[in-house]
C-alpha cells in the first residue's frame, strides 16, 4: 500500500506569523452591506486598510454571487486578498462562486500578514484548480478563524500541488461549530492543514459527504505540524479507490478526542476512518461502521505511532476494524468488536465485545453522536480515577463521570440520581420548592425529585428543571447556594474534581456543607476548597 506522491508545499518560503490572541480594537462597518458584490469588495478593501482592523457586516439572508475573479492571486480569488485584520460577520449570509462562471477561482485568500475571522457565513462552490495551491473556498498563509461557518460544494480538483477542497491552511487555523458538506479535493476534501509552525484546531464541527479524490483524507489531511480534532463528527466521507483515511489522513501529528466516526470509506491505502502516517492519539472517541479493505476503522502505517485509549472501535465493513504494523498502542479502557486492534485485558480493554451503539443521531450538543444504552459494556467502564475521566466532558459537553465511572467512547450516558455528601446524606432542594432562590440543604436520602440531580451541559447540576446556583455569583465564604432558572452564567458552573469536590471556577471555591454538620436541613454554601469531608460529594 503505497503512500501519496511528494506534495508541493505552497508558500513554504513565507513564514506565517502567529497572530492568535491579539487584542486589537476593530472598526465595524456602519451598516450591513446589501446584496451587492461591489459593496462587499469595497468593504473588504477598506477593512484591509484599517490600521486596527475592521468588521465587515453582511445582510442576513443575502447571497453574494461572484461571477468573476477579483484578482489572479494563487490562481484566482473572487474577493480582495486579506492583508489586514478583517472580520466578516455573516449573519447567515452566503458568498458563492456563480454556477455560470467559466474561470476557476476560490473565494478568499489570506496573505501571510493577514488575519481573517469569519462568523455565521456560508461559502459555496469555490473552485481552486491551478495545479499549485488548493483551498476551494479559502487559501490561507495567515491566521484564519471560522465560527458557525458552512462550506458546501467547494473543490480543489488539480492532481498536482497542494489541495483542500474547502480550506488549505499553512498558518494558524481555528474552526468551531461549523459544517463541511460535499467538498472535494485530491486530498483533504474538507481541510488540508500544512502549517509547520502553528496548530490547527477543529472543534464541535461536522464533516459529511466530503471526498479526497486521489490520495485520501476525505474530510481532513494533517500534512504538516499539529492538528487538534475535538468534539467533531465525521460521517459519510470518502476517498478514491486507491486513497486512504476516509475521514482523516495524518502525515504529521494529530490528536483526536471526543469525536465520532461513522460510515466513512477509505480505498486500498487503508483506514476507513483514520489512516496514520505520522503520530496520532485517539481518546474518548467512537469509530464504528467505517469501511476499507485494510483497517476498516483504523490503519496504522509501518514505523509510525498511533495510541488509542478510552475509545470504541467497532463494526468495520470490508476488512478488520484495525490494521497495520506496528500494532496500535493500547492506552487502556478500549472496546474492539473484534480482535484486530491489539487491545488487551491487561490494559483494561475488551475484545470481541459489542458496544451496543445506537445509530448516529442528534442526542444533544452541536454534533451527532452514537448513544449508549444502560446495558452497554462501555457504560461506566472507566474508573473516575483514570486520567481524563473526572472533570472532563463528552462530545456533547455532558460532564464526566456520570455515576461511578466514565463511559468508553465519545458519548457519556446521562444519569440522574442523588448527590451524596457527609454522613451519606443527600444534596436536597428544600421542601421541593421550585421558586428561584429556594435554598439547598443536606437531608436524609429519600429518593424524591428534590434529590434527583442531573449533571448536564455546561457543567451544571440540575433538579426539577432548574440549576444549582451560587447566590448572586458571590465569591465570599458562606455564600448561600440556591436553586435558580438555568441561565448559562458562571454562578451555575460546577466542575467535579478528582477528590470529590464540586468546584465553581469563577469563585475558585467549592460546594460545601456548612460547618460539616450532618443534621437535616443544614445549609449548603460556598467555601474555600479544603479537601475536607464537607466538600466531598458523589456524582448523580
Amino acid at each position: 500500500m503505497a503512500h501519496r506522491l511528494s506534495r508541493l508545499v505552497a508558500g513554504a518560503a513565507v513564514a506565517a506569523p502567529v497572530l492568535v490572541g491579539l487584542a486589537v480594537a476593530q472598526t465595524a462597518s456602519a451598516a450591513p452591506i446589501t446584496c451587492s458584490v461591489p459593496g462587499l469588495i469595497a468593504a473588504i478593501n477598506a477593512a484591509n486598510g484599517a490600521a486596527s482592523g475592521a468588521t465587515v457586516t453582511l445582510a442576513a439572508g443575502c447571497v453574494y454571487t461572484l461571477a468573476t475573479a477579483n484578482n489572479p492571486t494563487d490562481g484566482g480569488t473572487g474577493l480582495p486578498v486579506i492583508t489586514g485584520k478583517v472580520t466578516v460577520q455573516g449573519n447567515g449570509a452566503t458568498i458563492a462562486r456563480s454556477g455560470t462562471a467559466t474561470a476557476a477561482f476560490r473565494i478568499f485568500d489570506v496573505a501571510s500578514a493577514g488575519r481573517l475571522t469569519l462568523r455565521s457565513l456560508t461559502l459555496r462552490k469555490g473552485l481552486a484548480d491551478n495545479g499549485t495551491e488548493g483551498g476551494g473556498a479559502i487559501f490561507s498563509r495567515g491566521a484564519l478563524s471560522v465560527t458557525s461557518g458552512k462550506f458546501t460544494g467547494n473543490s480543489a480538483p488539480a492532481t498536482t500541488g497542494t489541495s483542500g477542497g474547502a480550506i488549505n491552511s499553512s498558518g494558524p487555523l481555528t474552526v468551531t461549530l461549523s459544517t463541511f458538506s460535499g467538498n472535494s479535493g485530491q486530498e483533504g476534501g474538507g481541510i488540508f492543514n500544512q502549517s509547520l509552525t502553528a496548530t490547527a484546531t477543529v472543534t464541535k464541527s461536522t464533516f459529511t459527504g466530503n471526498t479526497g479524490t486521489i490520495y485520501g483524507g476525505g474530510a481532513l489531511v494533517s500534512a504538516d505540524g499539529t492538528t487538534i480534532v475535538a468534539a467533531d463528527t465525521f460521517a459519510g466521507n470518502s476517498t478514491g479507490p486507491t486513497g486512504g483515511g476516509g475521514a482523516i489522513d495524518n502525515d504529521a501529528t494529530v490528536g483526536i478526542s471526543d469525536s465520532t466516526f461513522s460510515g466513512n470509506t477509505g480505498g486500498t491505502n487503508g483506514g476507513g476512518a483514520v489512516q496514520n502516517f505520522g503520530t496520532a492519539t485517539i481518546t474518548y472517541s467512537t469509530l464504528s461502521g467505517n469501511s476499507s479493505p485494510y483497517g476498516a476503522d483504523i490503519h496504522n502505517s509501518t514505523t509510525k505511532t498511533l495510541s488509542v485509549s478510552s475509545s470504541i472501535v467497532a463494526g468495520g465493513v470490508g476488512g478488520s476494524n484495525c490494521s497495520g504494523t506496528p500494532a496500535i498502542t493500547d492506552g487502556g479502557y478500549n472496546i474492539d468488536s473484534g480482535t484486530s486492534c491489539g487491545f488487551s485485558a491487561a490494559s483494561h480493554s475488551m475484545n470481541s465485545t459489542n458496544p451496543q451503539l445506537g445509530a448516529l443521531a442528534s442526542n444533544g450538543g452541536p454534533t451527532q453522536t452514537m448513544a449508549l444504552p444502560a446495558t452497554s459494556p462501555a457504560f461506566g467502564a472507566i474508573p473516575r480515577t483514570v486520567k481524563g475521566c473526572t472533570g472532563s466532558t463528552d462530545q456533547r459537553g455532558i460532564p464526566r463521570p456520570q455515576g461511578t465511572g466514565c463511559d468508553v467512547g465519545a458519548y457519556e450516558r446521562i444519569v440522574s440520581g442523588p448527590v451524596k455528601g457527609i454522613a451519606s446524606k443527600c444534596l436536597d432542594d428544600y421542601r421541593s420548592g421550585t421558586g428561584n432562590g429556594n435554598k439547598i440543604d443536606l437531608y436524609t436520602c429519600n429518593g424524591k425529585a428534590s434529590q434527583k440531580w442531573t449533571a448536564a451541559v455546561g457543567n451544571t447540576l440540575q433538579a426539577r428543571g432548574k440549576c444549582l446556583n451560587d447566590y448572586h455569583g458571590g465569591t465570599a465564604n458562606y455564600t448561600a447556594i440556591d436553586l435558580w432558572s438555568c441561565n448559562g452564567t458562571s454562578a451555575q458552573v460546577w466542575v467535579y474534581q478528582s477528590d470529590g469536590a464540586y468546584l465553581n471556577p469563577a469563585s475558585h471555591k467549592c460546594l460545601d456543607d456548612y460547618h460539616a454538620r450532618s443534621t437535616n436541613g443544614n445549609k449548603i454554601d460556598l467555601y474555600a476548597c479544603n479537601g475536607k469531608a464537607s466538600q466531598r460529594w458523589s456524582t448523580p
